[in-house]
This record gives structure tokens, sequence and C-alpha cells, in this order.
């Protein structure tokens, strides 16, 4: 081969005495490839300098050759934009599908960027996040047949693929494990209640609160997408109520950060007030280590996301392709350690 030509499918082939149509399923990950082709195929095209054509393989097969990462801000949950771009980039590395990025912006309708990417086609699939009971953007892509995976399930009649965490269990373990502590009245600083997992909390704090014989309530006026010295500000105030609640539940860790700095800040001697939280970075190993968290691994929430639209573009069965991800209890100094999701 000449030094100015491009490598193909032929030359892979020809090095390694296959089939062109072997050398092209095993580079797009084909089931029925074993795993010592498709690994001797991947070497040989890298070492060849190979390059797939996806601008010939738009032409001859409709693909994009790309799919789409709807970011949503997530500004309560720590490093979440860092985190799932990292586990997509794991889930994407071994094919040829290149990862697009469309912010969602808050002031913005959410069904915005999915209209567009219906309209122009300009991905194979798409995965976006925070969803909502009767999601339209669930039903449009439903309706244009554009695979998807949500980040978050929804309350609709057709089954569609989404990967969640199960924010109901977070909420009733949460309890169970303040009451332990002696707390009887538990209070939850939860998502915004336009979205699912908001309601998801809200049942299992109240299933636990009712089989323990515990007071609970969800913070009026508060939230997570609240601004932390509202939080804060919050929380410095227990101290003056005389009616203070004895544990608080964060389902975030900035709500966890701004809440215990407010009661950090209550006058000596003011009540005991216990806190539990979730987890999705590290920043409360560095500034709470001893605290009870629930880890939610957000790194292994992209890669499956990544590789269940993989899948849905394939055309696997919707079944196959609802995953939940169960709460791992621990100290958030020791959460990275034991509740990383082997794979």
């Amino acid at each position: 081969m000449g030094k100015s030509q491009r490598p193909t499918l032929k030359t892979i082939a020809e090095a390694l005495g296959l089939g062109v149509t072997t050398v092209s399923r095993a580079l797009s990950d084909a089931d029925d490839i074993s795993q010592s082709t498709k690994a001797k195929v991947r070497e040989t095209a890298d070492r060849l300098g190979y390059r797939r054509d996806l601008a010939g393989v738009r032409l001859r097969t409709g693909k994009t050759g790309s799919v789409s990462f709807v970011l949503h801000p997530h500004d309560e949950l720590v490093g979440y934009g860092s985190s799932l771009m990292l586990g997509l980039s794991r889930g994407l590395e071994k094919t040829d599908y290149q990862l697009n990025v469309i912010p969602d912006f808050l002031h913005e309708d959410p069904i915005k960027p999915i209209e567009k990417l219906v309209r122009n086609r300009t991905s194979d699939g798409v995965i976006f996040s925070q969803t909502y009971a009767m999601d339209k953007r669930v039903r449009l892509l439903l309706e244009h047949g554009l695979p998807f995976v949500s980040h978050g399930r929804t309350e609709l009649a057709t089954e569609h693929p989404f990967y969640d965490f199960d924010n109901q269990r977070f909420a009733y373990e949460a309890v169970k494990r303040l009451a332990a502590k002696g707390c009887r009245k538990i209070i939850l600083i939860a998502p915004h209640s336009e979205y699912l997992y908001h309601h998801h909390m809200k049942l299992g704090l109240t299933q636990a609160s009712h089989e323990v014989g515990v007071e609970s309530a969800i913070v009026d006026d508060l939230s997570l997408a609240s601004d932390t010295a509202d939080i804060m500000h919050w929380a410095k105030g227990l101290g003056e109520v005389s009616a203070a609640p004895d544990g608080i539940i964060c389902s975030g860790e900035a709500s966890a950060l701004a809440v215990n700095a407010g009661l950090s800040a209550r006058p000596l001697g003011a009540t005991d007030i216990k806190l539990v939280s979730k987890q999705t970075s590290k920043i409360l190993a560095l500034t709470k280590p001893d605290l009870e968290t629930c880890f939610e691994d957000i790194e292994q929430t992209g890669f499956r996301l990544a590789q269940m639209l993989l899948q849905n573009i394939e055309g696997s069965p919707v079944e196959n392709l609802q995953e939940i991800q169960a709460t791992c209890w621990t100290t958030a100094e020791r959460a990275f350690t034991e509740c990383i999701t082997e794979e």
C-alpha cells in the first residue's frame, strides 16, 4: 500500500486473511463475531491507520455516525456533567460514534433541542435527563422513531428505554437510618416537584415514615435547585424554631454542604440535628468524611446510557433497555471504594 493510499476494510481483510464483511462486522461490534477476532481487527485497523468513512456510511445507510447528549444543568449534583461525560465516552470508545453535547438551558422549553434533532436527523440516537411524568420529549421521540434512552423514568403508557437511580429506595432507607439514630421528625430537601424523581422520593419518604412511626415532610419553598445561600439561611434558622426537625435528608451534595454550614452557624446549645445525603462526587469526603451517604454512580450511569443507546439503535427489545441503579450506603470517605459498580 502506497503512503498516500488510504487503508480500507479490504486492506484490513487482506492483512488478516478475513472477509471484508467479517472485518466490517467486527468493527461494528456485532454479536456474531468472536471477541478475539474483534480484538485482532481493531488492533490491525489502528496499526494501519484505518478511519471509517462516516460520510460514505451515511450515504449508504442513512446513519449519521453521531449520537447526542442533551445536557441539562445539574448544579445540585456536584460533578454531574463531567462524570456523566466520562461514562458516556467510555461507553462509546470502542465504536466510531461521535458524541455531540447539546446544552439544555434552564430558560428554554426542554423539548426544543429534541424537536431540532427530530427535524434535522443529525444524530442516530439521543440521551437526555430530568424526566417528567408525562414527558413530551419521550412522546415525540417514540412518535418519530428516533432511538433514545432517558436518564429517568416516566409514567407514559408506552414502554421506553431508561436508566435511573432508585430514588424511592434512597428516601425510604434514609428515613430508616435516621429513625435508627433516634430521629422522630424527619424532613427531605427534594428535587423540584415537576420532576418524576421528586415523587419517587416522596413515596419512599411516606412509606418508611409509616412503617417506623415517625413524622416526615418535604421542605416547603426549597428544592435541590434552590440557591445554596437560601438553604444555608434556612438551616441556620432551625435553631430558632420550636418544632425543628431532628433529621434532615439531602438528595444532593450542594444542599448537604449548605445545610451543614447553616447548622454549624447556629448558636451553641441548639438541638442536635442529624443529616444523611446522597453522594455523587468526592466533595463530601473532603468536608464531611464521616457523614452517612448513599452513593449514586454517575460515571456508571453515563456508561450504561451509552451502551443502552447503542443497543436501541441496533433494535434491541425495549424490555432489555430498562435499568435501575441500586442504592449503596456508606460514609462519604469510603463511598468510592465500596460502591463503584462492577462492569
